[in-house]
């Protein structure tokens, strides 16, 4: 008899859905439907009434809420 590995289980990510966030959170991810748009040659993403940025670290990229372009 062969042994079958044991299942993995995912747990999606939560996202915060309501209101604004402060500027300046960091998030390493963007919510679901977060829409991109160049303004002045920078990339940006929105989601809801949230802007995001896109910044560069050690462990990649993440993005900070600032205010709209």
């Amino acid at each position: 008899m062969v042994a079958q590995p044991a299942p993995v289980y995912v747990q999606q990510p939560t996202y915060v859905t309501q209101g604004n966030l402060p500027l300046g959170t960091q998030v390493a991810s963007l919510p679901p439907g977060a829409g991109s748009m160049v303004v002045n040659g920078t990339t940006y993403y929105q989601a809801g009434p949230t802007w995001y940025k896109p910044y560069f670290g050690s462990s990649g990229v993440y993005y900070e809420v600032v205010p709209a372009p």
